[in-house]
């Protein structure tokens, strides 16, 4: 009687083994550059909410800038007299028209806590009225510092703030003055091979 054995040889299990394993490793390819393609986009659309949050952040409060009278005197003046050569009155200290672009933004606004023109005997050449404000980049953090006076001029508060961050890639800040009263605000991130850039123009009433 014949015996009728069913079954692999050694040799169609290698060759069926071999084919698993390259189907298998272009399968996990497929699958890893998918999850990588994913990241990428994840990172990059964060990127650009923070961007767009950082933006935000500094034309909202760009907008308040106002001209700052305060003379100084052997004090460190708080506005737009302190600037070499001189400029204009002008809300926004830098970039000014001396330099009309930069890589950070300057500025002076009331300081809510003590700014009142309807109060009696307020004068607005005090330097305690207003604060400095400036906002710049520095080790992929947007950095806010914050510096307010006593009634002489004098720092009496310096305060620095980081507001966001960008995680992945770089980033660069460039402010530009276009005119009279209108500022451009300008991010660009660039992650790889990928460049996002976000521009805004702010105009500036008190100037």
């Amino acid at each position: 009687m014949k015996n009728n054995k069913n079954g692999f040889t050694l040799a169609e299990l290698l060759v069926a083994a071999a084919l698993f394993m390259l189907l298998g490793g272009a399968l996990l390819t497929v699958v890893s550059m998918a999850l990588r393609s994913w990241r990428d986009a994840d990172v990059r659309v964060n990127n650009q909410q923070n961007v767009r949050l950082i933006q935000d952040a500094i034309v909202s409060e760009l907008r308040q800038a106002i001209p700052d009278s305060d003379p100084g005197g052997l004090n460190p003046p708080t506005g737009y007299l302190s600037v070499t050569p001189a400029i204009s009155p002008t809300g926004v200290i830098f970039p000014n028209t001396n330099t009309p672009l930069g890589n950070y933004v300057e500025f002076t606004e009331p300081n809510p806590a003590v700014y009142d023109p309807s109060s009696v005997g307020f004068n607005p050449a005090t330097p305690s009225n207003y604060r400095r404000i400036k906002y710049y980049l520095q080790s992929g953090y947007l950095k806010r510092d914050s510096t307010e006076y006593d009634s002489n001029g004098t720092p009496l508060n310096q305060k620095t703030t980081n507001i966001a961050q960008i995680n992945t890639g770089t980033i660069t800040l460039e402010v530009a003055r276009l005119g009279t009263k209108l500022y451009q605000v300008k991010f660009t991130v660039q992650q790889g091979n990928q460049v996002f850039m976000l521009v805004q123009k702010v105009f500036v009433p008190a100037e």
